[in-house]
């Protein structure tokens, strides 16, 4: 799960991103992942799932708390 260095987030149900994030750091939780990014804030992932496409880990994300 360290391989994480960018995240896109789009919106429910749409094919366009609204936001892309650099990740610095990645924990795993109890309940989920901490994702802490560049500007030093938090994402928390409470549902997620990884897969490769292309050589590429991707992070699918469910829900965030």
């Amino acid at each position: 799960m360290n391989n994480i260095k960018i995240i896109t987030l789009f919106h429910a149900n749409e094919n366009i991103p609204s936001m892309t994030y650099i990740v610095k750091d990645v924990e795993e939780k109890k309940h989920g992942i901490k994702l802490t990014l560049e500007n030093d804030n938090n994402i928390y992932i409470k549902d997620y799932d990884f897969f490769s496409y292309q050589n590429q880990q991707m992070l699918v994300i469910r829900n965030v708390w």
